[in-house]
């Protein structure tokens, strides 16, 4: 779960353990209480159910819209080949170790046109240009059950959520 508040992962866990806290508690003494206190205990099914429902409804949400894995593993060359669009922006990577990029809409690190030789190291996707130049690092992750190139980020709790590049399939494609 992405939180754009610093600590914000900790408050929000802090959060939920006190809920579940609170829900056990009244759960208890509703227990404990001659006769059963049955407020006391809707009370802490209540909070209980809550906090258990904001629990799913946040790992359902991960797992549809966010990145089910950070660092796919094997991960292959000849499985990146082809054509990847990040709406209008276009990025082809061929199976020579050749690349062009057309990035005008959203250039990737200020580069929005260039050609040359890509590489794969694990999950990282090197763009060098022509001269030999490193001109971008991507990174290969598995988003919504398929392969996503994107930016790299140094820590997944700074991604800002865009997914980028989307491989087009291909007109022979089942």
């Amino acid at each position: 779960m992405r939180i754009p508040v610093p600590f914000g992962g900790v408050i929000v866990l802090s959060l939920l353990l006190a809920a579940l806290t609170v829900g056990c508690a009244l759960l208890y003494s509703a227990y404990r209480a001659r006769p059963h206190n049955a407020v006391r205990t809707r009370a802490g099914m209540a909070v209980l159910g809550g906090t258990a429902a904001i629990i799913l409804i946040s790992i359902g949400a991960e797992e549809l819209f966010g990145v089910q894995e950070w660092n796919p593993f094997p991960l292959r060359g000849e499985t990146l080949v082809g054509a990847w669009r990040d709406g209008a922006d276009r990025l082809d990577l061929r199976a020579d170790g050749t690349y062009t990029l057309v990035a005008s809409k959203r250039p990737l690190y200020g580069v929005a046109n260039a050609a040359g030789r890509w590489s794969l190291d694990d999950w990282n996707l090197q763009l060098d240009d022509a001269l030999g130049r490193h001109a971008a690092s991507l990174r290969v992750v598995v988003a919504r059950g398929e392969y996503r190139i994107m930016p790299a980020v140094g820590d997944p709790d700074e991604w800002d959520g865009r997914l980028a590049y989307r491989r087009i399939p291909s007109a022979n494609a089942p």
